[in-house]
């Protein structure tokens, strides 16, 4: 296993630093022997920022693209960032040897029109967020001296949102860890999207609402363990 790189893919509003730095996730795999690649989304942290949504690209592919460029690699994916790893190896299957995600589950299938919560990301008020249990959430976040609200929008509104289907879920066909908290209520049932996987299984953290799983060292152990294990 240590001959594989790891790519980390963040969520939404978050960055490399926010998510895998901040919780010691890029310190542990080093020190497991791994080769970590863990770059900034576009529009998010240290990467390119845009205002106008046409400046983002189809990002399944852009996180295929990071795949191959690193060999044989592992992926670990939270929120956006596991829809964008388990959407890249649906329609690139081979991307990863292996792959765990997190924060997703039954909302894979789920998409809205993305112009209220940009709106409200503008705006920067949690007010106007539409009604779920994360967006007010990610409209504070997006607030954050590290973000940019506008490209944070415009991401949103990027008109090249790859909607997964069941038939391309079907694609995957290597293993895949799918970590959800107990009370993350955008993600349950989890089966919804498992069922159409070959190779998963499943890790719940009890009582871990979306934010509190990417927070938990045992999604962190889940992980390690996972890759880490012939």
């Amino acid at each position: 296993m240590k001959d594989r790189a790891v790519l980390m893919v963040h969520g939404f509003a978050s960055s490399s630093a926010q998510s895998w730095s901040r919780f010691g996730w890029i310190e542990q795999f080093e020190a497991s022997g791994r080769r970590v690649e863990a770059p900034d989304l576009p529009g998010h942290g240290d990467a390119m920022k845009t205002s106008d949504p046409n400046g983002y690209g189809v990002m399944e592919d852009e996180v295929h693209q990071w795949a191959v460029s690193l060999g044989p690699v592992d992926g670990i994916g939270f929120s956006l960032g596991a829809r964008l790893a388990l959407s890249a190896e649906a329609l690139h299957p081979g991307t990863f040897d292996r792959l765990v995600v997190g924060g997703i589950g039954s909302n894979i299938f789920s998409y809205r029109s993305p112009e209220h919560l940009a709106g409200a990301i503008e705006m920067g008020d949690a007010d106007l967020a539409p009604e779920s249990t994360m967006a007010a959430a990610f409209v504070r976040g997006a607030q954050r001296s590290n973000n940019d609200p506008a490209a944070l929008a415009a991401f949103l509104r990027r008109p090249k949102r790859h909607r997964i289907t069941v038939e391309e879920l079907r694609n995957v066909q290597c293993p895949v860890l799918v970590v959800v908290g107990g009370a993350d209520t955008m993600v349950h049932p989890v089966t919804e999207m498992t069922r159409h996987l070959a190779h998963a299984r499943t890790v719940t953290i009890p009582d871990a609402d979306h934010l509190a799983t990417m927070r938990s060292p045992d999604f962190l152990a889940a992980a390690l363990e996972f890759l880490n294990t012939e």
